[in-house]
C-alpha cells in the first residue's frame, strides 16, 4: 500500500514540475515577443517625430527671416499599457542627432531615428536653457511624456543657427 502512495506523490510532483517549466517558457517567450513588438512601435513613433522635425527645419531653412514655428504631434498616449518618453539627443561620439522614443519603465526598450544633419553644423538641439523669446505658445522641453496633451515639435531660426526641440502647447 505504501508503494502506491509514493508512486502517486512522485508522479504528481513530476507533473507539477512539467507544468511549471512549460508555463515559465511560455511566459518568457511571450514577454520577449511583446517587447520586440513594442520596440518596433517605438521606432515608428520616432520616425514620425523625425519626419516632422525635418519638415520644420526645411521650412525654417528656406525662410529668410528669423522665426519660431511649431507643429502639434499626433502620437498615441500609450503602447499597450506602457507610457513612453520622446527626446531629441546627440549621442556621445556620434555625428548626427537622433529622435528616441523609449519606455518610461524600461529605458533599454526604445526605437530611434537618425536626423540627417551633422552635429558640427548650424543645427542645435534644445538643451533646457532659455531660448530668449517671450510669449511662446508652447513650453520647450528636453523630453516629453506620451501621455501629455498637445505635444509639439518646434524650430527656431535665428541668424545662421537653427534650434530644434519638443514642447507642450500652453
Amino acid at each position: 500500500m505504501g508503494s502506491v502512495t509514493l508512486t502517486h506523490v512522485i508522479g504528481t510532483a513530476g507533473l507539477m514540475v512539467v507544468f511549471f517549466a512549460v508555463g515559465s517558457y511560455y511566459s518568457l517567450s511571450y514577454t520577449s515577443l511583446q517587447l520586440q513588438i513594442i520596440a518596433v512601435n517605438l521606432e515608428k513613433i520616432s520616425n514620425y517625430v523625425a519626419s516632422n522635425v525635418m519638415d520644420m527645419v526645411s521650412l525654417c531653412y528656406m525662410s529668410g527671416v528669423n522665426q519660431v514655428i511649431s507643429k502639434r504631434l499626433e502620437i498615441p498616449a500609450r503602447i499597450g499599457a506602457y507610457g513612453y518618453n520622446i527626446t531629441i539627443l546627440q549621442m556621445t561620439g556620434e555625428e548626427n542627432f537622433k529622435v528616441r522614443a523609449y519606455l518610461v519603465s524600461r529605458p533599454t526598450i526604445y526605437g530611434e531615428s537618425t536626423l540627417p544633419w551633422s552635429t558640427s553644423g548650424m543645427m542645435k538641439i534644445y538643451n533646457g536653457t532659455d531660448i530668449g523669446i517671450e510669449n511662446l505658445s508652447f513650453d520647450p522641453k528636453i523630453s516629453v511624456f506620451s501621455g501629455s496633451s498637445n505635444i509639439v515639435v518646434w524650430c527656431l531660426k535665428r541668424d545662421n543657427e537653427i534650434l530644434i526641440g519638443l514642447g507642450i502647447m500652453k
